[in-house]
């Protein structure tokens, strides 16, 4: 049996090592678990996962549902160049490559995900969904992806 010192000696390096994320997240997997990582803003909701893959002419969107979010304030807003949802569930503002036609968009609700679906305004290739550098929950839906190759090869 430990007395008071020796205990707080013993439990002290593991409450430090345990409280740094990356540190949390090894004790989690040393112990078989996971840490789910999810951003968030301040004085805003959860930040959702997204995947996009495209074509030519379109876009396809696949956004994370978080529990209790309503898809009622998920648009694409500005001049179509401008992927937006805000309400106490979820924060997302994505400033677009370039613009999508707003009349096309179409959302698919799936329950834990929603996706959109959309034509470009131009049909034009895009390097990258958004302007500026990279989001970290932005990520490339490769199961969907076609590239310029394929593409040209299908239409043939």
């Amino acid at each position: 049996r430990l007395q008071g010192t020796a205990l707080a000696v013993l439990l002290l390096p593991c409450l430090c090592f345990s409280a740094h994320p990356t540190n949390s997240a090894l004790l989690l997997a040393s112990r078989g678990m996971r840490l789910r990582e999810s951003l968030s803003l301040r004085g805003g909701g959860e930040v959702p996962g997204v995947q996009w893959s495209q074509r030519q002419d379109s876009l396809m969107i696949k956004v994370e549902v978080p529990a209790g979010a309503s898809l009622d304030h998920l648009t694409v807003s500005g001049d179509g160049d401008v992927l937006e949802w805000a309400d106490e569930k979820v924060t997302l503002n994505l400033g677009l490559y370039g613009k999508l036609d707003q009349s096309s968009v179409v959302k698919v609700d799936a329950g834990r995900q929603v996706t959109l679906n959309a034509k470009k305004a131009t049909p034009e290739w895009w390097p990258k969904l958004t302007q500026g550098p990279k989001p970290t929950n932005v990520k490339v839906d490769w199961a969907s992806w076609k590239d310029e190759d394929e593409d040209a090869e299908g239409a043939s």
